[in-house]
């Protein structure tokens, strides 16, 4: 039997009990939010004109990327909505990635829609949206139960 001294087993718990933390909170994710089997991408136009218009207005919501997210997606009502925000650095993030899962919806089709958003920095330091994309899921005999960009019966 290999004897390892107590100082190597505290680093491998930790790794241990992180690893699990980690998997664990992956498999919740994907358990709230189902697997997305096909989305749309959507018209950003008319948002990007409500950005340019709010900007030249002094609005600080386009100053940050979740807020502008929050406004694209709309008001929220249902049961539960998740947001994943993915920046491509810590420190003065140029891409951002946001995810925005809801469930629950008072609709007798629909349950929920999922949206991928993505946003970039310009040279200015303003944020554009990129991509937008959009998937729903269906209630239990009313279609998919994955997200799907075709229609709930």
């Amino acid at each position: 039997m290999i004897e390892l001294p107590l100082r190597w087993l505290r680093p491998l718990v930790r790794a241990a009990v992180f690893g699990f933390i980690v998997w664990a909170g992956a498999a919740s994710v994907v358990a709230e939010t189902g697997p997305v089997e096909s989305f749309e991408e959507l018209d950003m136009a008319p948002f990007e004109r409500s950005i340019r218009q709010a900007a030249a207005d002094g609005a600080p919501w386009v100053e940050d990327p979740l807020q502008m997210a929050l406004a694209f997606v709309g008001p929220f009502e249902g049961r539960s909505q998740s947001i994943t925000r993915r920046n491509d650095s810590s420190e003065a993030p140029g891409h951002v990635e946001i995810i925005v899962v809801e469930d629950g919806y008072l609709d007798d089709s629909v349950r929920g829609a999922w949206y991928r958003l993505l946003f970039v920095r310009d040279s200015r330091g303003a944020w554009t949206i990129e991509a937008a994309y959009r998937a729903w899921r269906c209630w239990p005999r009313r279609g998919h139960d994955s997200f799907s960009k075709e229609p709930c019966l």
